[in-house]
């Protein structure tokens, strides 16, 4: 186990390892020289790739403070609720429209078959065509979901706090997760857990997989 580093975050101390990342790879050790010393060969000929930094075990983030990096290792899925029946100025709560659940649909016949969701724990917002989105996927793929208002929209909050709960979220989260949400959430945890910052849109019925500080948006409309 490597020494700690303690950062001063929200008034509580976070404990931080010394560490290494490299290609998906991250490397602990009691000093960054220690985590460098076990890098293969091969790894430690790629020394511009390699970033320098801190790791917190228990919420899988790493941090450069230096280079203003900041990132997660979890894996997560995250998938957009399918078209709505409705526009939101005639109702602020619609459920999903009759193409919204053929969209659904066409996502959960690419879970099946592309993804491996052994493990994975599955968080869905409270709003009802998120709820319908996940109920589709649920019946399908027997994956079970629980209710979370913390990946709810940001509508009704400030900037600031919508960024801080879902911090809070990331944290919080197991190493392998699948959350249905909206649009804003999806984009924020997208650079929240990579680090990117330009990320496009997110349309409707789409799945953007998070692995190894990678993200790929995929579409499912017709």
């Amino acid at each position: 186990m490597g020494s700690r580093l303690f950062f001063l975050m929200g008034g509580d101390k976070m404990p931080y390892l010394k560490a290494l990342y490299l290609n998906g790879k991250i490397v602990t050790g009691v000093t960054h020289g220690h985590a460098f010393a076990e890098l293969s060969e091969a790894e430690k000929d790629q020394i511009d790739g390699i970033v320098s930094g801190f790791f917190d075990e228990e919420t899988g983030q790493f941090i450069d403070p230096d280079s203003n990096i900041e990132f997660y290792t979890k894996s997560i899925i995250l998938i957009r609720h399918g078209n709505i029946a409705q526009p939101y100025t005639e109702n602020l709560d619609p459920d999903l429209s009759e193409a919204g659940v053929d969209e659904v649909k066409r996502i959960t016949y690419f879970l099946q078959k592309r993804v491996n969701l052994q493990n994975t724990l599955a968080f869905v917002s409270p709003y009802l065509r998120c709820r319908h989105t996940a109920q589709i996927i649920a019946d399908h793929t027997r994956i079970k979901v629980k209710i979370s208002n913390e990946i709810r929209e940001e509508s009704h909050d400030t900037h600031s706090d919508f960024f801080t709960r879902l911090h809070h979220t990331l944290d919080n989260l197991p190493p392998k997760s699948l959350l249905i949400s909206h649009s804003d959430v999806i984009e924020a945890i997208t650079r929240m857990a990579t680090g990117i910052e330009d990320v496009s849109s997110i349309p409707t019925a789409s799945v953007t997989l998070i692995c190894k500080r990678q993200a790929v948006c995929l579409g499912f409309k017709y």
